[in-house]
C-alpha cells in the first residue's frame, strides 16, 4: 500500500490517468483547430480551387434552327474546319477531308468558298442546313473569278467594303489582345493556386511535426512520471511484463510507422508541387491514424496502471530503454523538419522558373498573332487580284474559241469519235458518270447525253458554264483539279479532256493525272486530246494562236505522264489530219514532208486504271 506521506509527491493511478485523458483531449483539439492552415485554406480537408481554363475560341452550338455565316466565320483553322463539317453536314470531317481542307485553307482559300463548297456540295445539299448569308456571299466569291468583269467587279467591292475591312481588322485586334490577356490572366489565377496551396501545405506540414514533437515529449514526460511510480511498486507478475513488453513493441511500431510516413510524404512533395493535395491527405489521414494509436495506448496505460495498482513490478530499466529511443525519435523528427525546409526551397525555385517561362511565352505569341495577320491579309489580296485577272479572258476566250475552234456542229463530229472508247467500259454509270475537264462549250457533254451516257462538266469560263446550263448540262464553274480533290475514291467510270493540259504546269499535270487515277473506278477511261507538236505548222505556229497555252506537249512526254501514275494499255490516237488532197507523190521525201507539215493535227493519249 501507498502511504499518505507519499502522495503527497508522488501522484497516485488515478491522477495519472485523469491527466492523460486531459492530454488527450487537449491533442485533439488543437489537431482539430489549426488556425494557420484554416486561414490560408478553409479547411485541412477542402478541394483545392479549380485551375481557369483560357478558351482561346468559343465552343461549337450546334442549331435545329440553322446558322448565320457570321456563327461559323468567328473560328479559327481547325476549330473552323470542324465547325463548318458539324454545321453543314453534320458530321464531323474524314481524315481525307480535313486534310484538303487544311491545305485549302493554308495555301489563302476563302473560308466563304470553303463554306459554300460544303453547303453547295451533293452531300451538302441533300442536308438541306440552312446557312443565312452564305449563298450571295458565295455567288460574289465564284463571281470574283470571271476574267476582267470580276477583276472589276472584286476591285469595286474592295474599295467599297474598306471600311468594313478596317473596321474587321481593328475588331481582329482586338480580338487577339484579348485572348493573350485572357492566357496570362489564366496563367497568373493559375500560378497564385498553386502559390496559395504550397504556402497552405508548408504551414499545415509544420503545425503537424510541431503536435507530433509535442506528443512525444508529452509521452516522454509521462514516461519519467511511471517510472517515479513503478519505483514504489513491487511484486508484478509475469503476465503484466509480457503485456508491458508488448506494449513497448506497439509503441516502437507506431514511431517508426509515423517516421516511414513523414519521409514518403517529403519525398513525394519535393518530385512535383502537382502532389500537393495528395500529401495532405496522406498527412491528414495519417495524423488520424497516430492519434488513433496513441488513443488506444493512453487508454491501455490507463488499465494497466489499474492492474498493477496493487502488484507492479520493476521496470525501470525497460523504461529507461524507452526514454532512449524517444528521443532518437525527436532526433528523427527534427531531420525531417530540415527536409521539409529543402523541399520549399525546391518548391520556390521551381514557381521562379515556371514565372520565367510564362514570361518569355506572352510576348511571342503576341509577335506571332501580328506576323500572322499581315501574311493573311496579304495572301487574300493575292487571291484577289489572279482571280479577277483570270475572269478579264473569260468574253475574249469565248470569242477565240467561236473564230479559231470551229463549229458546234464540227466539233461534235469530232469527238464522237470516242463514243465508241466510252461505250466499252462497263463502269460507266449514274452513279460513276463519264467526267470532262474543260468542257468550254459543252459539245461533247451533248453528244454523250444524246447517246444516253451520263456525264457532268467543269470549267472555270463563266460565260461557257452559263452558255451550258441553259442547254441543260450537269456543269460547274470549278478549278479542275481542286473539284477532283473534293471527290470520293473510286467515284467515276470515265474522265476526258479536250485541249486543257496544254495550260497547265508541268507539276499541275501531274497532280491532276495522279487525282484521276484516284476518282476512277477500276477498269475507269482516261482520253487527253491536245495539239499534236510533231506537226510542224502546228508546233511552229497555230498552237500559240492561243494566247493561253503554256507549250506543246509530244506525245511520248504526255504518254510516259499517264503511265507514270499507274495507268495501264495506255495508247496514242492520233486525229484531225489536214483535209489537203495531194495529186502527186514522187519520193520517200514528199511523203514525209506531208506526214510532217500536214498530218494529224491532234492526238489523244488513252488509258485503262487497272
Amino acid at each position: 500500500m501507498i502511504s499518505t506521506s507519499d502522495t503527497s509527491e508522488h501522484p497516485s493511478s488515478s491522477d495519472l490517468l485523469r491527466r492523460f485523458r486531459d492530454e488527450s483531449f487537449e491533442f485533439r483539439r488543437a489537431r482539430t483547430r489549426m488556425p494557420d492552415a484554416q486561414s490560408a485554406t478553409g479547411s485541412v480537408g477542402a478541394e483545392p480551387a479549380p485551375l481557369p481554363r483560357a478558351a482561346l475560341q468559343p465552343d461549337f452550338v450546334s442549331s435545329e434552327k440553322g446558322y448565320h455565316v457570321r456563327d461559323l466565320l468567328r473560328f479559327h483553322h481547325g476549330r473552323f474546319i470542324e465547325a463548318g463539317y458539324r454545321a453543314i453536314l453534320l458530321r464531323v470531317p474524314d481524315r481525307e477531308g480535313l486534310r484538303h481542307a487544311v491545305e485549302f485553307l493554308e495555301r489563302g482559300g476563302s473560308k466563304i468558298r470553303f463554306l459554300g463548297g460544303l453547303r453547295y456540295s451533293d452531300e451538302g445539299r441533300a442536308k438541306r442546313v440552312l446557312v443565312t448569308g452564305l449563298r450571295w456571299r458565295y455567288i460574289v466569291e465564284r463571281l470574283f473569278r470571271i476574267p476582267v468583269l470580276g477583276y472589276v467587279l472584286e476591285t469595286t467591292v474592295a474599295i467599297a467594303r474598306l471600311p468594313l475591312a478596317v473596321r474587321h481588322h481593328r475588331a481582329l485586334e482586338f480580338y487577339v489582345a484579348g485572348q493573350i490577356a485572357s492566357v496570362a490572366a489564366s496563367t497568373g489565377r493559375a500560378t497564385e493556386i498553386v502559390r496559395d496551396e504550397v504556402a497552405a501545405l508548408n504551414k499545415f506540414l509544420a503545425f503537424a511535426l510541431e503536435e507530433q514533437v509535442a506528443h512525444l515529449l508529452r509521452l516522454e514526460a509521462s514516461g519519467y512520471r511511471l517510472a517515479e511510480l513503478l519505483q514504489l511498486q513491487s511484486g508484478a507478475t509475469d503476465e503484466v511484463r509480457v503485456e508491458l513488453a508488448g506494449l513497448t513493441q506497439r509503441l516502437q511500431s507506431t514511431d517508426a510507422h509515423v517516421k516511414s510516413e513523414l519521409e514518403a510524404l517529403v519525398d513525394r512533395l519535393a518530385t512535383n508541387a502537382t502532389q500537393v493535395e495528395h500529401i495532405k491527405s496522406e498527412l491528414e489521414a495519417m495524423v488520424d491514424r497516430f492519434a488513433t494509436n496513441a488513443t488506444q495506448v493512453k487508454s491501455e496505460l490507463g488499465a494497466l496502471v489499474d492492474r498493477f495498482a496493487t502488484n507492479a513490478t520493476q521496470v525501470k530499466s525497460e523504461l529507461g530503454a524507452l526514454v532512449d529511443r524517444s528521443s532518437v525519435a525527436e532526433a528523427n523528427v527534427l531531420s525531417l523538419n530540415q527536409q521539409i525546409a529543402d523541399a520549399a526551397l525546391t518548391q520556390a525555385r521551381l514557381q521562379a522558373a515556371l514565372d520565367d517561362q510564362i514570361g518569355s511565352v506572352i510576348p511571342s505569341l503576341t509577335a506571332e498573332s501580328l506576323r500572322l495577320t499581315t501574311e493573311i491579309e496579304w495572301i487574300k489580296g493575292a487571291d484577289a487580284r489572279e482571280s479577277a485577272k483570270a475572269r478579264q479572258m473569260d468574253p475574249f476566250y469565248i470569242a477565240f474559241e467561236d473564230r479559231f475552234r470551229g463549229t458546234r456542229e464540227e466539233i461534235r463530229a469530232r469527238v464522237a469519235e470516242y463514243l465508241p472508247l466510252v461505250a466499252s467500259v462497263k463502269v460507266v454509270s449514274a452513279e460513276a458518270p463519264v467526267l470532262d475537264l474543260g468542257c468550254g462549250r459543252g459539245e461533247w457533254l451533248e453528244v454523250l447525253r444524246d447517246q444516253g451516257s451520263p456525264g457532268r462538266g467543269v470549267d472555270l469560263n463563266a460565260i461557257s458554264v452559263a452558255d451550258c446550263r441553259e442547254r441543260g448540262l450537269h456543269v460547274d464553274q470549278v478549278d479542275a483539279l481542286g473539284f477532283l480533290q473534293s471527290l470520293a475514291d473510286e467515284s467515276l467510270g470515265a474522265i476526258t479532256s479536250m485541249h486543257l493540259v496544254e495550260h497547265l504546269p508541268f507539276q499541275t499535270l501531274l497532280e491532276l493525272l495522279a487525282e484521276c487515277r484516284r476518282v476512277l473506278k477500276t477498269g475507269g477511261l482516261l482520253i487527253l486530246e491536245t495539239p499534236n507538236p510533231a506537226n510542224v505548222l502546228v508546233g511552229s505556229n497555230t498552237f500559240y494562236l492561243d494566247p493561253t497555252h503554256r507549250n506543246p506537249i509530244p506525245s511520248a512526254l504526255l504518254r510516259f505522264a499517264v503511265e507514270s501514275v499507274g495507268f495501264g494499255n495506255v495508247s496514242v490516237m492520233d486525229l484531225h489530219p489536214s483535209d489537203h488532197q495531194w495529186s502527186e507523190v514522187r519520193s520517200d521525201m514528199d511523203s514525209y514532208l506531208i506526214q510532217n507539215l500536214f498530218g494529224a493535227q491532234d492526238y489523244a493519249v488513252v488509258g485503262y486504271k487497272p
